[in-house]
């Protein structure tokens, strides 16, 4: 027997056939004809309520054949899908559909051919000067399109547009699909239709991070294992108005560093670490992983001289996003016990407080030369900074990136020494001047 469907590297398509494979419970090589039969009344039952039209006009335009007001309808959009489904042939060798490769055009007759109103942010097929040698519409089979039909039901409403993922991981896509089936089912059971699913983020980046926290820890998979790259399409394509795509990507070393923060019992203070970023509409942290910007300020609880998590969580943080040597991070947190050790045998906060708040590159080196005059009035035996690990591990780029360096030994020093801390809290500003 023949196969129907195969992962195409199409975003929309490969969204709907991992779609129909958890609608119908088999994997995607193994879907058969009397499965896409299945499944299809249920689509229409569901397209077809006043709140899955609405968002049907903001993914495939007025034009779509469920919402059109001279050709359109339910009876007119399930007999389309039928045909599709009827014109479907098995995979072959070679094909001139732009998605799959492997069977030729659609034979489902469209007026207009095959455009936006079928396949979002591509043109209106009238348009000829649009597509490849003045075609009129796009050359994709019969089983693309009929997987492009289902893709609603994996997307995240955000904000009056899309979040619609593709990935290179099959858990990935798998389990982003089932929460997408999961929302439909309950809706269908329910009959409280809502439309796509949402986890009430107003803002894409926020949503599709929380998200992906969502697949990771509601799904037991043997996470660490996935090296998944991730990109997010931000989408309209409402026909009033041009269509409006945004994309984001997540590297895979943060889709790691999140599974990570599961497998080590960590989302707790990952989640305080989230939630002290929230500034405005865009989570700081979320943006800042996508831009490569450090987020290493943020596990500090206030000015309370306390962090979240741990050292192994924020070096786990600094190796797989940051890139950063091990034979760095072990410099500076060596360089940071020594600092905390000399802090707590002078017993004063003079220091501490220096580092907290300098201002520049320039300050903060001239607290680091205070701090090794201090090692030699307390008589240490051995120098507390040597100038091979300074130029070569501590600051090989001088100035640049000095904030982060600094902001590593604060959280450092205050894990080691949380308890001393916590007796001298209180201590006024005079006090520790004085010290």
């Amino acid at each position: 027997m023949g196969q129907i469907y195969i992962i195409t590297g199409n975003p929309f398509v490969d969204a709907g056939i991992y779609v129909i494979s958890e609608l119908t419970g088999k994997r995607v090589g193994d879907i058969e004809f009397s499965d896409l039969e299945r499944v299809i009344p249920q689509i229409v039952e569901v397209y077809s309520t006043d709140m899955w039209k609405r968002m049907l006009r903001l993914i495939f335009t007025n034009n779509h054949p469920l919402v059109h007001s001279s050709g359109g309808g339910r009876e007119r959009y399930e007999k389309f899908l039928k045909d599709l489904s009827n014109d479907i042939a098995y995979i072959s060798d070679s094909g001139t559909c732009i998605s799959c490769g492997k069977r030729d055009k659609s034979k489902v007759e469209r007026r207009f051919g095959i455009g936006r109103e079928l396949v979002p942010l591509t043109g209106s097929a009238e348009f000829v000067n649009f597509f490849p040698m003045g075609s009129l519409g796009l050359e994709m089979c019969s089983a693309c399109l009929l997987a492009i039909q289902f893709m609603p039901i994996s997307l995240h409403y955000c904000a009056g547009r899309f979040l619609l993922l593709h990935s290179s991981s099959e858990k990935v896509m798998k389990y982003w699909a089932k929460i997408g089936v999961e929302n439909f089912d309950r809706q269908r059971i329910s009959e409280k239709f809502t439309g796509c699913y949402s986890n009430n983020s107003n803002d894409p980046v926020n949503s599709l991070f929380r998200s992906i926290e969502d697949i990771v820890l509601s799904y037991e998979e043997s996470w660490g294992e996935e090296n998944a790259f991730i990109r997010f399409y931000y989408f309209s394509n409402a026909g009033r108005i041009p269509a409006y795509v945004e994309i984001f990507d997540v590297p895979s070393s943060v889709f790691r560093f999140i599974v990570y923060v599961k497998q080590i019992d960590a989302y707790a203070d990952w989640r305080e670490v989230v939630n002290r970023a929230q500034s405005g509409h865009r989570n700081e942290v979320y943006s800042n992983l996508l831009n490569e910007r450090s987020i290493v300020k943020y596990f500090f609880k206030g000015d309370r001289r306390e962090v979240f998590g741990n050292w192994n969580l924020l070096k786990f943080y600094l190796k797989e996003v940051r890139e950063m040597e091990e034979k760095r991070i072990n410099a500076i947190r060596e360089f940071s016990d020594r600092i905390a050790e000399l802090i707590k045998s002078l017993d004063s906060l003079k220091r501490l407080k220096q580092i907290e708040v300098a201002k520049d590159y320039a300050e903060f080196r001239n607290v680091l030369r205070f701090l090794i005059k201090d090692s030699l009035r307390v008589g240490l035996d051995e120098p507390i900074l040597k100038f091979d690990e300074y130029v070569e591990l501590i600051l090989p780029d001088g100035a640049k990136g000095w904030s982060e360096v600094r902001d590593l030994m604060l959280f450092r020093i205050y894990e080691v020494l949380h308890k001393w801390l916590i007796e001298r809290w209180g201590e006024s500003e005079e006090s520790i001047e004085q010290s």
